[in-house]
């Protein structure tokens, strides 16, 4: 059945029955465009092209599911008109939304971390330990030979325990979750 005839009997149905006929089919995504969050679906041999991703044509605000390609949709017929929209996907690429807060599960970890901010602490730490491996040793030289450090004895022992060590900050960013 082609797509100008299904919406010709659906809205002969509509006349006849005097009542409003809600018109939803599933499909598979064959192209998205992210930027104007529109999409092809196919469904027995039709493309419906301009499938919206959000109710609101055009807009570039709200939530939007970006589904993967060939990942099967449901989608609905907006009111009597010749648009349609993307109501769920069974695979996403991506969620984008500019809500003032999101809660992933349940919110039980708490908030996500800035990892710059992160950054920024775990370096002034770094810092001060490095500034304190430096400090040591002429502290521990300056202590003199007749107290218990004993001079070059404390700070070689120091030396020693410290062989090897260094501190390392790996990569802590998600690229999966951005805010």
């Amino acid at each position: 059945m082609s797509k100008d005839l299904d919406v010709q009997i659906l809205d002969a149905l509509q006349e006849i029955g005097g009542r409003r006929v809600v018109h939803l089919f599933t499909g598979t995504v064959k192209a998205v465009d992210e930027d104007k969050r529109l999409m092809t679906v196919e469904r027995d041999g039709v493309d419906y092209i301009n499938v919206r991703l959000q109710a609101s044509s055009g807009a570039n605000e709200g939530t939007v599911l970006i589904p993967k390609l060939n990942s099967l949709v449901t989608v609905g017929r907006i009111e009597s008109m010749n648009n349609y929209v993307m109501l769920n996907a069974t695979k996403l690429d991506k969620i984008i939304t500019d809500c003032e807060s999101i809660v992933f599960n349940g919110g039980n970890n708490n908030g996500l971390v800035k990892l710059k901010e992160l950054s920024d602490n775990l370096e002034q730490i770094k810092s001060f330990i490095q500034a304190m491996h430096t400090a040591i040793p002429q502290a521990l030289f300056s202590v003199g030979i007749g107290s218990a450090a004993n001079g070059t004895t404390g700070q070689n022992s120091y030396d020693l325990s410290m062989v090897g060590k260094s501190i390392v900050l790996k990569d802590m960013e998600n690229p999966k979750i951005k805010h």
